[in-house]
């Protein structure tokens, strides 16, 4: 346990995952691959120099990127904040350790959710403006 105290709460995070609304995770796996294929599609349409119009596809990829984080973020951040207390109330309910140990893991959980949310935040967000910067760059030296 405290060579992988994290396991739990990621354990936890997994399983709302699952219990999410099925909705909003089929829309989600949707949304992200048509997110995904058509940045590759005007990607290399703007290449090949096909596109007529680059700011119109800047737009549209930029107003998918919103979109993507929104709902992205909501899943996430739903499942990291409620992990802590499925994990809380998982450990005391099969007393894996004492009351006072779990209360040292749940402190380290905040300090891991802290951190977690803000790196999970940055990355999508980076993911969304390389993708937007680069299009932005190949249209502007082809």
């Amino acid at each position: 346990m405290k060579k992988s105290y994290a396991r739990i709460q990621t354990i936890a995070h997994e399983c709302l995952h699952s219990i999410q609304n099925r909705r909003l995770l089929l829309f989600n796996f949707i949304f992200s691959n048509i997110y995904l294929l058509y940045f590759a599609i005007i990607l290399i349409l703007a290449l090949c120099s096909i596109l007529p119009s680059e700011m119109t596809f800047l737009a549209i990829l930029s107003m998918l990127g919103l979109i993507y984080y929104a709902v992205r973020m909501y899943l996430e951040d739903d499942a990291m904040i409620k992990a802590r207390y499925l994990a809380k109330e998982y450990m005391e309910e099969k007393k894996i350790s004492t009351p006072e140990e779990i209360n040292s893991l749940i402190n380290q959980y905040d300090e891991i959710n802290n951190l977690g949310i803000r790196s999970v935040h940055y990355k999508i967000v980076s993911g969304i403006l390389l993708k937007i910067a680069l299009f932005a760059v190949i249209c502007f030296f082809r």
